[in-house]
């Protein structure tokens, strides 16, 4: 997936975001929060399934080149600068892996 199009579908996900917001201000109904959460919830998986499609982490102990799960991706520690903890696949290093784009 490239950047135009994953550009394209965050900015179609936080139209959504804005949308539902106003709605949920214009009816602030129980039934409508429940729906407004579970929307929220489910653009959440989607913008996590967008950056797991479009990106990768290489290993700077054994250039392995690997790719993680939806729910590793969701609930790994992130830190912009330094990246993503995580654990290689191939040699077991425990530590922040820089992210890399798909092209």
């Amino acid at each position: 997936m490239n950047g135009k199009k994953i550009a394209i579908s965050l900015a179609v996900l936080v139209a959504y975001c804005v949308i539902g917001g106003i709605i949920i201000s214009i009816y602030q109904s129980p039934t409508t929060i429940t729906v407004y959460v579970a929307f929220m919830i489910i653009c959440l998986l989607a913008l996590v399934l967008l950056h797991k499609k479009s990106s990768y982490y290489i290993c700077p102990d054994c250039d392995k080149m690997f790719e993680i799960g939806l729910f590793k991706d969701l609930l790994s520690a992130n830190n912009g600068i330094k990246g993503k903890r995580l654990t290689c696949p191939k040699c077991g290093r425990k530590g922040w892996f820089l992210e890399y784009s798909n092209k």
